[in-house]
């Protein structure tokens, strides 16, 4: 009883720690306009003492780092925050694993058992937050791809009609503002960021962002066509073609390998039903063939004689 009223108070921390994990990466948004309009505050002494109350390696919070980028997290405590969160619930759960395992010392069973629910609590809660966190920056820089080519289409009209390339980011930004939301966010930021700059440093830092190679070939060939005064509308609307057709040739690589794919549940769950229909009747027949009583032989063996039986010595 003691043992399943641990595994549900766990439980129920651990739901109220992944909600307030996830609650101050949201309220971190994905803008840049949201945050500028409703600016966090930084985090207190507490929350830098969570932070690096559990040591990690240079290379995984560099890794924390990119991927908080990637989802949109541009915020400065970004980072502070996760681990704050994360680490917080950790300390928490091990501190519940403790007294539960201090309150049943007495019995070895209820004490290997509280001490084996808290480990997998502790292992789960560690990794979970950070496999969100990598789903959702994936699936935000696979958002950006998606809509790249169009945003480049309308940006490719704009420098055709006359605009500059700085001057016309603000425009398309506006315009994909509600179809294309995070390539809004982003051409936002380069602008901003070619005021302070250059256009082809703001790329740069783009591609750094996002992590992906279609944006960092645009960061280099718009450098080049400015490095070498050539045209910017031409380069970009190749790219876009570029970018498409990419997109149709990973489509095809990914139908191409989901027919392969697709033997090994054909072959484990459709070929038994289909071999059992076919050649169950025939098993079926023969068996009732074999178990009939006029296929059983008989033997006609003559009882002996008497006389013979008489005559033997």
């Amino acid at each position: 009883m003691f043992v399943d009223g641990l595994t549900i108070a766990i439980f129920v921390l651990g739901c109220a720690g992944v909600f307030m994990l996830l609650r101050p990466l949201l309220a971190g948004s994905e803008t840049p306009d949201s945050q500028a309009s409703r600016p966090l505050p930084p985090p207190g002494p507490l929350a830098r003492v969570l932070a690096s109350s559990i040591p990690q390696p240079a290379k995984e919070i560099a890794g924390i780092e990119k991927e908080l980028r990637q989802a949109g997290y541009y915020e400065p405590h970004a980072k502070t925050r996760y681990l704050a969160t994360r680490n917080g619930l950790l300390l928490v759960i091990i501190m519940v694993t403790i007294g539960a395992v201090a309150g049943v010392v007495d019995q070895a069973r209820a004490m290997a058992i509280a001490m084996m629910i808290g480990l997998v609590v502790f292992a789960a809660f560690y990794g979970l937050p950070r496999l969100y966190l990598q789903s959702l920056a994936s699936r935000r820089v696979d958002h950006i791809l998606r809509g790249l080519p169009d945003t480049l289409d309308m940006l490719t009209m704009c420098v055709t009609s006359g605009l500059p390339l700085r001057e016309a980011l603000p425009h398309v930004a506006e315009e994909t503002a509600a179809t294309y939301p995070e390539v809004s966010a982003e051409f936002k930021i380069i602008q901003r960021q070619a005021e302070a700059g250059s256009m082809a440093q703001a790329l740069r830092q783009f591609a750094e962002r996002t992590g992906a190679p279609d944006i960092r070939s645009l960061a280099a060939i718009v450098s080049q066509t400015e490095r070498l005064g050539t045209n910017v509308a031409l380069a970009i609307r190749d790219y876009a073609d570029n970018v498409r057709r990419t997109r149709r040739q990973r489509a095809e690589e990914r139908a191409g390998k989901l027919q392969v794919k697709m033997l090994f549940p054909v072959i484990l769950c459709l070929a038994p039903p289909v071999y059992l229909v076919l050649v169950g009747p025939a098993i079926l027949e023969l068996s009732n063939f074999i178990t009939r009583d006029d296929f059983r032989p008989t033997y006609n063996v003559a009882p002996p004689s008497v006389g013979a039986a008489d005559a033997a010595p």
